[in-house]
């Protein structure tokens, strides 16, 4: 079975694409299972995918925003889509899957054309762009929120919940902090914003962390590029103990280890944490596409499971001190880690490798009945 998983812009759309492919890899009936990966030419999809031992093509893709957005949209994808041809002839794939972002567009396209079974995988309550816009040309869409078919239009849409790797979860919380070179029983918070980081919660946190005691919390935090040097340079001269990078490969192992993490709310993000059962504080990205970023982390807060504050209401010592009546009422901490029960799904990478399954089948039944 060879499989191509296409999509990027960001690494929500990369790690459940790699949930997938690593599952896939790892079952006994599919040790001959070959999988490339196409996603945009950004350095950090490149590494990440191949850090895990599959192959990457990357394809130089452009987001879709008024009019000017448009041609520029339009004369990448005309590119890209012959690109997306090139890497289906040498590659034959039997199924491909698009796991949203633009970069997914091309390929997918490329695979429609060549009448190669198709997927589309949508992680948000409200779908991409990209989704929008192959739904009706796909042979199957599948989401992760049931209120996400209200917005679709397609042949066959299936609800599976986001794949998520399966180390998340399944990491002891002492384990990991030992690993990170933390103290086992100290408060740890984690803090990132994406694989670009987030400026806005930097900032706030560059204030926030001189108020916060060094003798009750330590922090892991993942900055991205842009503001590594300031940070590192700043935690230095600090008392509080403090991992950072500007990015964690093993993010699954930085979960395990918070006990209370400040992030956006991406929808693989959140999957994540869910299966981490981690309580948080989020702060969603508020110029994301149809400001889905707010309607993820509305859900959460409604659930009891993490707080939430939009960009323009944060505050230095109103996110200070949700951190430390936190960090000192553990009872609420883990009320919240509980209620995170009423949120999980069966298994969802499972469930999108049965669609493949089926499509697989599919494909394989049609070119018998076609030699016949």
């Amino acid at each position: 079975m060879r499989i191509i998983i296409t999509g990027g812009g960001t690494l929500g759309h990369i790690y459940p694409g790699l949930a997938i492919a690593e599952k896939l890899r790892d079952k006994k009936d599919c040790q001959k299972a070959e999988i490339l990966f196409i996603g945009t030419t950004a350095k950090i999809e490149k590494e990440v995918i191949q850090k895990q031992g599959f192959d990457f093509k990357g394809i130089d893709v452009a987001g879709w925003t008024g009019k000017k957005g448009m041609w520029k949209f339009m004369s990448k994808l005309i590119v890209g889509v012959f690109l997306g041809i090139r890497y289906i002839i040498k590659f034959r794939p039997d199924v491909v899957i698009g796991m949203g972002g633009f970069a997914s567009v091309p390929t997918v396209l490329a695979a429609v054309l060549f009448r190669i079974p198709t997927l589309i995988h949508e992680q948000n309550t409200i779908p991409g762009k990209a989704t929008r816009l192959l739904a009706k040309l796909v042979d199957n869409v599948a989401i992760s929120f049931q209120d996400s078919i209200s917005y679709l239009s397609a042949k066959k849409i299936e609800l599976t919940g986001n794949p998520i790797r399966g180390q998340m979860g399944n990491i002891p919380k002492q384990e990991a902090k030992a690993s990170l070179g933390l103290d086992t029983d100290k408060f740890t918070l984690l803090i990132f914003g994406g694989s670009k980081g987030a400026h806005k919660i930097n900032e706030v946190m560059t204030q926030t962390i001189r108020l916060l005691p060094p003798d009750e919390i330590q922090i892991i935090w993942a900055t991205g590029e842009a503001d590594y040097a300031g940070i590192k340079e700043l935690t230095q001269k600090l008392p509080i103990k403090t991992v950072v990078s500007k990015f964690f490969f093993e993010m699954a192992l930085c979960y395990a280890a918070g006990d209370l993490v400040i992030c956006r709310a991406g929808a693989t993000t959140l999957a994540e944490i869910i299966t981490c059962h981690l309580p948080a504080i989020l702060i969603p990205y508020p110029y994301a596409t149809d400001n889905h970023q707010e309607y993820n982390a509305k859900l959460l807060a409604e659930k009891g499971v993490a707080m939430m504050f939009r960009e323009s209401e944060i505050a230095v010592e109103k996110l200070t001190k949700s951190i430390l009546e936190l960090a000192q009422n553990r009872n609420k901490l883990n009320t919240m880690a509980r209620n995170y029960q009423s949120l999980m799904t069966t298994d969802a990478t499972q469930n999108v490798i049965n669609l493949i399954y089926s499509l697989y089948t599919y494909r394989k039944g049609r070119r018998l009945k076609t030699e016949d």
